[in-house]
């Protein structure tokens, strides 16, 4: 499965980690390794609005703490072009998941 997740586009990738965090099914390894490949491949910029908010409340929703992967959707969430873009359930999913998780950091 991981072998596939780099032929997978990014929106796709997000809705197919949902169907089994939706499902309460965790693989705490496959959630890591997704979030590492979508912060060191540059991805997380391709993801539109929905996809990056449903990426941060699935890692959320399995209680899997990838704080890298949450920096760097920080810092994609307040650029202002995409924040700007954000639907109000959007930014509400993103604000319940990094408070659920805890996460934070001063700079973001």
């Amino acid at each position: 499965l991981k072998r596939r997740v780099r032929k997978m586009h990014c929106i796709n990738l997000t809705y197919f980690v949902w169907t089994f965090s939706r499902a309460g099914v965790v693989v705490p390894d496959f959630m890591r390794f997704v979030g590492d490949y979508l912060c060191d491949s540059g991805k997380i910029p391709m993801c539109d609005r929905c996809s990056l908010a449903t990426m941060i409340w699935n890692f959320s929703k399995c209680g899997v703490r990838h704080d890298r992967f949450f920096e760097c959707s920080a810092v994609e969430l307040l650029r202002p072009n995409r924040l700007r873009s954000l639907a109000p359930r959007n930014f509400q999913n993103s604000m319940i998941a990094y408070s659920r998780m805890s996460h934070w950091h001063e700079k973001y």
